[in-house]
């Protein structure tokens, strides 16, 4: 019963009234098209109909190709309006997921930025003091004698332990900034792929308008030595790299393009020639991941650049003057700067330990050097990346206006 209700569905739908007709584009790998009730041809994917929803089933088109009218399933095809709504969706979705990942980034860069601040500062916790009054009695002559000792506000025990807390937590956080980086990079690659098909899928559409013989054409560019061209399964030409050909894909074998050199017909791989669409594809993901490494760079310099300053901050408060006494009174260094609240007041007096406060500004001083060395590094790959993403983009702007003039050309004759 329900093929006897389908083969119906087919004749009918030749029969009623259509919607008005607009054009639509084939965006799945084939599309059937029917007469009655049989199959007898198929569109391929890039190729451009006529057609118009039928009134009754609207998920059925009423299309005419090359002379003849035709029924097809709607779901294989995209319409003029659906192609533009659905590069409008691709841009939305793009952006709000984009958003969302920067702002996961930029709280995950703060809290790493904390986290080293912290164990950087646990350096200067370690060398402070409190002045404890020690009371013991002379047996002697029973008189109450007052000793001084100095301990440690910050324990060796606790500050080592601290220590570790912030170095895992500094690298657990390292590893989710790189997880993300790689989401947001993996996630702008996906973008420009869903865009260039649907750009694709639009240009064609425009094209058709205009020139509906000529609009599956396209200008190519050879990108290999000695590009071979066959005619009868042989080799019968050749093409250098660098040179343009008008081309056309293959109707039943996506990897060949049907190319027109010096007026006559070659069949060419399509590993070996690139469309402008594949060019511009291929010249925007590079210059995305350019881009990409490009930031990440320049937020690594930046970051290191506050580092710095924390490091020469702290180098001043750790001068201490030339003198034998073990402890001084500090009156600019106070714990709690690494996060820990120490039960200490604002009014209690804190003593630097002379030798430690020494032995630290001595390793400060080579931390400082590693980070000179280091932002000269990262400012060197960052001008690196920026003569690579010229140099892309000059090379690319030669090709790609080549090409263009070369299609322009073809539309004229």
């Amino acid at each position: 019963m329900y093929r006897h209700y389908h083969l119906f569905l087919l004749a009918a739908l030749m029969l009623v009234g259509s919607l008005h007709a607009e054009l639509y584009i084939v965006t799945d790998e084939s599309a059937p098209l029917y007469q009655e009730v049989k199959r007898v041809d198929t569109l391929q994917r890039g190729e451009v109909v006529e057609a118009s929803i039928n009134r009754q089933h609207d998920d059925w088109l009423n299309l005419r190709h090359e002379g003849e009218e035709y029924s097809s399933p709607r779901k294989h095809f995209r319409g003029e309006s659906e192609v533009q709504l659905a590069l409008e969706h691709a841009d939305i979705d793009y952006q709000t997921e984009q958003e969302r990942l920067r702002h996961e980034l930029e709280l995950l860069e703060t809290r790493l930025q904390q986290g080293f601040f912290s164990l950087l500062r646990l350096n200067r916790e370690r060398i402070l003091y409190q002045r404890v009054d020690v009371r013991s009695v002379d047996p002697q002559t029973g008189r109450t004698r007052i000793d001084h000792t100095h301990t440690p506000v910050l324990t060796a025990r606790s500050a080592r332990r601290l220590e570790r807390e912030w170095e895992k937590q500094t690298e657990d956080q390292r590893q989710e900034i790189a997880s993300l980086q790689r989401k947001l990079v993996d996630g702008q690659l996906d973008y420009l792929r869903k865009r260039s098909d649907l750009q694709a899928n639009a240009r064609l559409l425009a094209t058709h308008a205009r020139y509906p013989e000529r609009y599956r054409y396209d200008p190519y560019l050879a990108t290999t030595r000695n590009v071979q061209l066959f005619r009868s399964n042989r080799v019968a030409a050749y093409l250098k790299r660098g040179d343009i050909v008008i081309g056309v894909p293959h109707d039943k074998h996506e990897d060949w393009v049907v190319v027109r050199h010096q007026n006559a017909e070659y069949l060419a791989r399509k590993s070996q020639i690139v469309s402008r669409g594949d060019m511009r594809l291929k010249h925007a993901i590079k210059v995305t991941r350019l881009e990409g490494a490009l930031a990440r760079l320049q937020s690594d310099l930046n970051m290191l650049g506050a580092r710095e300053q924390l490091v020469q901050h702290l180098l001043a408060e750790l001068e201490v003057p030339r003198i034998s006494t073990e402890y001084i009174v500090t009156d600019s260094l106070h714990p709690g700067s690494a996060g820990r609240d120490y039960g200490t007041r604002a009014t209690d007096v804190y003593y630097l330990h002379v030798p430690s406060a020494r032995r630290t500004a001595r390793d400060l001083e080579k931390l400082a050097e590693s980070m000179r060395a280091q932002h000269q590094q990262l400012a060197d790959a960052i001008a690196d990346h920026r003569r690579q993403l010229a140099t892309e983009q000059s090379d690319y702007q030669q090709q790609a206006g080549k090409l263009e003039q070369a299609w322009r050309s073809f539309l004229e004759k």
